[in-house]
């Protein structure tokens, strides 16, 4: 059959190629939905974020009044106090161990870099780096002694009670073989993490650990002079005894009082 026929268009001819062409699609897609297998499309997967812990919740809270800072150690150390013999002495450390803990050593007015390359004089630097402590640079390093003890090191940027800059000294001390280095490190750089300089109003000088709370019965003063606002929650807050006037909060006319789920000094 001529598709053409004189001039003309065959009409028929066109329509069958269309019939066809029809069928043809029409056969391929029943095909496609009644035999082949069907694919259900999944909705991505959300992976919820994982709640993390605070590993330290339940530590006690240790601050010093001399240096003006403030750290949790674990639930199964106790409180030293401050040893007048010469050397680094563990401020808070596991009972009946006296020479494994967490100490402040003292400050120097050397700069951390200064202050780091001193302190390894004729030790062997086993490990050093830069870290940040609670927004202020600090030099983490470990060094070993000649009979073969290790001790972490940390030097801090801080500033004495004149306003002048200083370096503060942080030691590890793990001489009882409690824990390995590894499980003791662990735990130093938990309590590092909590490392936080107080810096205290210009009246008022007590300050707060933020513990958890519900309501203002669930604070409370603590402290040697009753400069901290604490949860009850909280094991009690130790502190050198060292009294001043703008501790009293009762003369500043403040209360420890549930502020936003934390225990806060507020009028």
């Amino acid at each position: 059959m001529p598709f053409i026929t004189q001039g003309k268009t065959n009409i028929k001819y066109i329509l069958i190629v269309v019939i066809l062409a029809a069928i043809t699609g029409g056969g391929i897609l029943a095909y496609q939905y009644w035999w082949l297998p069907k694919q259900e499309t999944q909705p991505p997967e959300i992976k919820l974020l994982e709640k993390v812990e605070d590993e330290t919740a339940d530590w006690k809270t240790y601050i010093d009044d001399s240096y003006k800072v403030l750290y949790k150690y674990p639930p199964d150390w106790e409180g030293k106090g401050k040893s007048v013999e010469l050397g680094c002495h563990p401020d808070v450390g596991p009972k009946t161990l006296a020479k494994t803990g967490f100490d402040i050593c003292g400050e120097s007015e050397l700069g951390i870099e200064d202050d780091a390359r001193e302190l390894v004089k004729n030790l062997t630097l086993v490990f050093r780096k830069n870290i940040i402590i609670d927004n202020r640079p600090a030099i983490k390093q470990t060094v070993k002694f000649q009979d073969g003890t290790t001790r972490i090191q940390v030097l801090v940027q801080h500033k004495n009670v004149l306003g002048k800059k200083t370096t503060l000294h942080l030691v590890g001390l793990n001489e009882d073989n409690k824990y390995t280095s590894a499980e003791f490190e662990n735990i130093f750089d938990k309590m590092l993490s909590t490392f936080k300089f107080i810096e205290p109003t210009e009246e008022f000088c007590g300050w707060s650990t933020d513990g958890s709370c519900v309501s203002d019965s669930d604070c409370m003063a603590g402290g040697c002079s009753g400069q901290v606002c604490q949860s009850k929650n909280e094991e009690g807050v130790i502190t050198t005894c060292e009294y001043k006037d703008c501790y009293s909060a009762e003369k500043y006319g403040l209360d420890c009082k549930c502020t936003n789920n934390k225990c806060q000094w507020s009028k």
